[in-house]
């Protein structure tokens, strides 16, 4: 949890409600982390995706994402009835109950971009799956009652104007700030040794990056640093190279967009 909390620093409140649950959890031997729905609630590209992979790693366990912005109606997680041509079981039963793990981290990814109507709703399952009757939840399409009270909930959104307070009221709400730019070096240092990490290119560069470098990282949206960063060692690979410069980073961000605005 801490080194969580270090790798994203503007997310502290969310990284404490976490450790709070699993402080709770490592007073009794084999028990399991619980804690309500985290609603991560802040302007895109600072990092709440990214984020909710990572408490996934740091818990062990497989993590799902849905994105609502592609929800098209009420049966996406809770399934249709069979009697339909399109019926069957549910995102949720599908992916989940058929998996190997009954507590994984789900996250429902623009949670408030969810198109709906008079009659379908995608986020209406939520209202049982956030509370007490997840135990039991019926899917539409399966009609057997299925326990997903061990799922852990991340659900991120932009604006919570167009949730319906009730299920705003089943969730734990954390307003996720944009990095400083203190916490933005932070941020970027992080990125570059997860990358180096991560690849098995990894060993032929410093372990470090300048003070240089960082410095022109902190102007960068913290969406686009790992891009910038993987463009840039390319670029020092090129020159055969073992670090990167400054230079390298403003080559990539002048570099012209391809398409019908360039």
């Amino acid at each position: 949890m801490l080194a969580l909390k270090h790798a994203f620093p503007n997310f502290g409140e969310a990284v404490d409600t976490l450790a709070q649950a699993t402080a709770l959890a490592n007073l009794h031997p084999k028990t399991s982390p619980r804690f309500a729905p985290l609603l991560l609630v802040g302007p895109p590209g600072i990092g709440k995706t990214v984020f909710s992979r990572a408490v996934a790693r740091t818990f062990g366990v497989p993590f799902h994402m849905l994105q609502f912005s592609h929800a098209t109606g009420s049966f996406s997680l809770g399934g249709l009835d069979l009697q339909y041509a399109s019926g069957g079981p549910g995102w949720l039963a599908n992916t989940v109950a058929l998996s190997n793990c009954a507590d994984p981290f789900v996250l429902l990814d623009e949670i408030e971009k969810a198109r709906e109507d008079s009659h379908h709703d995608p986020r209406a399952a939520l209202f049982s799956l956030w509370d007490d009757s997840a135990a039991a939840f019926m899917d539409d399409g399966l009609k057997v009652p299925l326990d997903f009270s061990g799922s852990r909930w991340i659900a991120t959104c932009n604006d919570t104007a167009r949730l319906h307070g009730a299920l705003i009221s089943r969730c734990t709400v954390v307003n996720v700030p944009p990095p400083t730019q203190d916490q933005v070096a932070s941020i970027a240092m992080n990125i570059y040794a997860a990358l180096l990490s991560d690849a098995p290119w990894g060993r032929h560069f410093e372990p470090q990056l300048s003070a240089e470098v960082v410095e022109v990282l902190t102007d960068h949206h913290p969406r686009d640093i790992k891009k910038s960063l993987v463009s840039a060692l390319g670029l020092a690979a090129l020159r055969g190279q073992r670090y990167i410069s400054a230079k390298d980073l403003v080559r990539v961000k002048r570099r012209p967009s391809i398409g019908f605005l360039s």
